[in-house]
């Protein structure tokens, strides 16, 4: 079950994003991302609404699903984001891009079904 959520992961291009609103209402945004074998990462503009949600609450939940003809797939990761100023932009972006990343953590093999699978990272789960 987790190879065939991993792949859904290692070929994910797009993602929705969903954050925490001051209010707490939830915030949900479309993201392009890439898989880097424990984490999805993704690159936005600092001052976009989901970077200003994930500045005061790093608590996020991501959804992935794979586009295909068949029974689609798709991964669920609620996780706590680390934000990196470095990027691999040019000087000009370096000052208003971010680099965000959301550790997938542990399989939920208990919830998680065919073609759906849910993940959940807690503080200390990955180093």
């Amino acid at each position: 079950m987790k190879d065939d959520a991993l792949k859904v992961l290692a070929n994910a291009k797009l993602g929705t994003l969903a954050t925490v609103n001051e209010d707490g209402s939830p915030w949900s945004t479309p993201v392009q991302l890439s898989f880097d074998g424990d984490s999805l990462v993704w690159y936005s503009g600092v001052d976009a609404k989901h970077s200003q949600n994930l500045e005061r609450d790093n608590r996020v939940s991501i959804t992935v699903v794979e586009a295909n003809d068949g029974p689609s797939k798709a991964v669920f990761v609620s996780s706590l984001v680390k934000i990196s100023s470095e990027t691999t932009f040019n000087e000009q972006y370096q000052k208003t891009m971010a680099a965000y990343k959301a550790p997938i953590g542990q399989l939920d093999e208990a919830k998680s079904e065919p073609n759906r699978y849910y993940f959940k990272f807690t503080e200390g789960a990955i180093a």
